[in-house]
Formats: structure tokens, sequence, C-alpha cells
């Protein structure tokens, strides 16, 4: 089961481990930690903006990584 997301306050860095790529291998490295940024709209569609290896935020679903605290 996917753990849940927790969304933060505007401003406060947050981080995720990646441990899937499916359809997005050239975006997505494996085991590699990204920056989150909060967008709430996302969430409610269970995606998260993460900067990517193009060093630009995207969406992607949430069941792609895990949460650092």
């Amino acid at each position: 089961m996917a753990q849940a997301i927790k969304i933060t306050t505007k401003g406060e860095v947050r981080f995720a481990l990646c441990v899937r790529n499916e359809d997005f291998s050239a975006s997505l490295e494996l085991r590699k930690v990204y920056k989150v940024l909060t967008d709430q709209q996302a969430a409610k569609h269970r995606h998260m903006r993460v900067i990517d290896e193009s060093c630009e935020d995207y969406l992607y679903p949430q069941e792609y990584f895990v949460p650092i605290d």
C-alpha cells in the first residue's frame, strides 16, 4: 500500500525517494532523492510536483515516491 504524501505549508522544502519510473525513465532515476514542491491541487489527484532530471518541476504519481522525513 502506498504511503500518503503529507501536504506542507508553502515554502517548506521536502524530499522524496523515487521508487518507480515506468513511462518516465528519461525524467526520473530510480533510488534518487528529488525535491518536492507543495501543490495541493496535484495532491487532490494523487500526484506530486517534483523537480526532475530536466531541472524543471512536473507532476508525477505519488506512488512513484516515498517521502523522506
